[in-house]
């Protein structure tokens, strides 16, 4: 389904997720658990909010997690429009997209247990020194999430990005001005990378929500100009064309 898991990659990122925080995890207090974390790297309120409400927890994982998984199908199509031909750049921006999008899905994936696991094991511990261990695990694991998405899923989005916007700007197979949307999205990628690989156990950085705001627009964007493309026609391989060639007519 050529850009429509795109478009709801999109969709996701900008309405769903954002809904789902405001509606369900807000009155929960989960924003009062994270903000501990922003004040004072604290992950204890969180295991105690997660313990609390497992369901609101894995719930929102697996919100989180699809977008990523549907953008999986994006970098494959659209580098075959911009490049026509089996160049090496064409499989390097394709993979680089596809391992981004993965690293988010992958640490999403891995946080949905690690979390649970460490909640669990905070609420049961029977002293605070035993808490506060627990709390400075789970931190570690957390740093780790960050690393795998944000900084090196961050960054392979980031070369795609650019790779594929730069590409857009050469070939003009779509709207200049999304060939620059792209660069700009490609550097807040880059920006909250850099800002999180200084302090990966930050819970959030100046600009982690407009890149994931600039991302979900240009998933969208990119769906919809995908949908109203219409397919090139694959390049005969050599193989297929000696093939041909040597064929006698009948």
């Amino acid at each position: 389904m050529r850009g429509g898991y795109a478009i709801l990659a999109g969709i996701l990122l900008l309405l769903g997720v954002p809904l789902f925080q405001s509606l369900v995890l807000v009155p929960t207090g989960y924003v009062t658990a994270v903000n501990e974390i922003v004040s004072r790297q604290d992950f204890g309120p969180l295991l105690s909010w997660a313990a609390a409400h497992p369901f609101e927890s894995r719930l929102f994982r697996v919100i989180e997690v699809i977008p990523f998984l549907l953008a999986l199908g994006l970098p494959g199509p659209l580098c075959s429009i911009l490049w026509a031909e089996a160049r090496m750049s064409r499989h390097v921006a394709t993979w680089l997209g596809r391992i981004g999008f993965a690293l988010f899905a992958l640490a999403l994936f891995v946080g949905m247990f690690t979390s649970a696991a460490s909640a669990t094991s905070y609420v049961q511990a029977q002293s605070e020194s035993l808490r506060q261990a627990i709390a400075l695990d789970y931190a570690g694991h957390y740093a780790l999430e960050t690393l795998l998405s944000r900084i090196l899923g961050g960054i392979c989005l980031t070369v795609f990005l650019v790779l594929a916007s730069l590409r857009m700007v050469h070939v003009r197979r779509f709207p200049l001005w999304f060939g620059v949307v792209g660069v700009l999205c490609a550097a807040l990628q880059a920006t909250t990378a850099i800002f999180f690989a200084f302090g990966p156990t930050q819970a959030t950085t100046p600009t982690a929500g407009l890149a994931f705001i600039a991302l979900a627009l240009w998933l969208l964007v990119a769906g919809i100009f995908l949908v109203r493309t219409p397919a090139l026609p694959s390049a005969p391989t050599s193989t297929s064309t000696s093939a041909t060639s040597t064929t006698p007519a009948p």
